[in-house]
């Protein structure tokens, strides 16, 4: 018995797998054609990268900028890398890494032949190993629609750079998300500065609580048999 629950006490004292933090960039409150430069401590942009800002349709909207691009995910900003179409020379830096996912929301601000697709990298710069990929197809102005397309994959490891090809001065992105395959589909309102998040407790953990309390039954139960 003793025995018993030792081993139980043990159990719900373990520490629980760590929750996997999930950031997202919404590139709001940044401004009109500004440079991102270090809006997010720790993330650095390659390929000159700026804000833009959805057009203000009154003096109402909270919304003033100068670009047009419908049915942004979340708020007024943006990101757009102002470079060439060509060229994998557009990307993002994670100094401290991320882990389990990368995704986004893109929308074809200006069309373009070149196919468009993205590395996420275990190194900084797009070096190491590259532990994942994708094409990006087009959404938006070159299929004459006003449809954000989401993006991006789950992997194992951890990044430290995603860089994306034929995507600069063309396409633009919204909601990109580190720690996630799936891109936030909701972001704090205008002048917002990007949220943080959590994603559920691992699996394991539930399985370690349910083994505990389920012991503690057990031992409930063999007490009432023997009174």
């Amino acid at each position: 018995m003793r025995k018993v629950l030792g081993l139980v006490a043990v159990a719900l004292l373990l520490p629980l797998p760590a929750r996997a933090q999930v950031q997202v960039l919404d590139f709001e409150g940044i401004g009109d054609f500004d440079p991102i430069g270090n809006a997010y401590p720790g993330v650095s942009f390659f390929g000159n990268a700026v804000a833009l800002e959805q057009v203000g349709f009154n003096v109402t909207d909270p919304c003033q900028g100068s670009s047009g691009f419908p049915n942004a995910p979340s708020g007024c900003g943006v990101l757009f890398y102002y470079t060439n179409q060509l060229g994998s020379n557009a990307g993002i830096n994670v100094a401290s890494g991320f882990s389990n996912g990368f995704s986004f929301f893109y929308y074809a601000k200006y069309a373009t032949g070149n196919p468009a697709s993205f590395g996420v990298y275990s190194g900084l710069n797009g070096t190491g190993t590259l532990l994942g990929s994708g094409g990006l197809p087009y959404y938006g102005f070159g299929q004459g629609t006003n449809t954000w397309g989401p993006a991006g994959f789950s992997f194992l490891g951890s990044a430290q750079s995603v860089v994306f090809t034929n995507a600069g001065g063309s396409l633009i992105f919204d909601n990109m998300t580190l720690g996630s395959g799936m891109p936030a589909d909701a972001a704090p309102p205008p002048g917002g500065d990007g949220g943080d998040g959590a994603v559920a407790p691992e699996p394991a953990s539930f399985v370690l609580l349910g083994t505990g309390f389920g012991a503690l039954a057990v031992v409930s139960r063999r007490r009432r048999t023997v009174r």
